[in-house]
């Protein structure tokens, strides 16, 4: 069975080369407590692991988050937690009549000179994925993400260019 236009996939993707190995990346974004630090005007307020007290690092398939992302509390369930990859699937409200299902990726990939291609993206499906292609909020939500992926890259590098790592 073939989707309907309508029913196609939505990406919002975005990408940042960061002057540091793929697993400092890794492990300096999985410290989400951080967060508010780094990037304290974000769409990013939170990513919290639960049940509380775990970890980032300790994330594995299937375990839940809670996240406040733009406004938006959402408790999505992580898909991916290895080396390469950070992936969660966001549990939209309407995901009960498969309308809209979100994917969150976050990719930490070899780059140059021992840097990181650093890989932030969402992928939309559902009925309702159609919305989430209009230009207008494919537009808002890269901008979110350039943000978000400068603001990692400002922390992990240091300011004024003074490397942390």
């Amino acid at each position: 069975m073939s989707l309907s236009k309508a029913e196609e996939p939505a990406t919002h993707s975005s990408s940042i080369i960061i002057a540091a190995p793929p697993n400092v990346v890794r492990e300096m974004f999985l410290d989400f407590t951080q967060i508010p630090k780094y990037s304290p005007n974000g769409f990013i307020k939170s990513l919290q692991p639960l049940p509380a007290g775990k970890t980032g690092h300790e994330l594995k398939e299937g375990d839940l988050m809670k996240n406040s992302l733009g406004g938006i509390t959402v408790h999505p369930t992580v898909l991916v937690n290895n080396d390469q990859e950070f992936r969660w699937r966001g549990p939209w409200p309407y995901k009960y009549f498969n309308l809209l299902t979100g994917y969150h990726i976050f990719k930490f990939l070899p780059a140059e000179n021992g840097g990181t291609m650093f890989v932030h993206e969402e992928n939309f499906e559902g009925v309702l994925a159609w919305l989430m292609r209009l230009d207008s909020v494919t537009k808002k939500t890269v901008a979110k993400f350039e943000y978000f992926n400068l603001d990692l890259r400002t922390w992990i590098e240091g300011k004024d260019g003074k490397k942390i790592v």
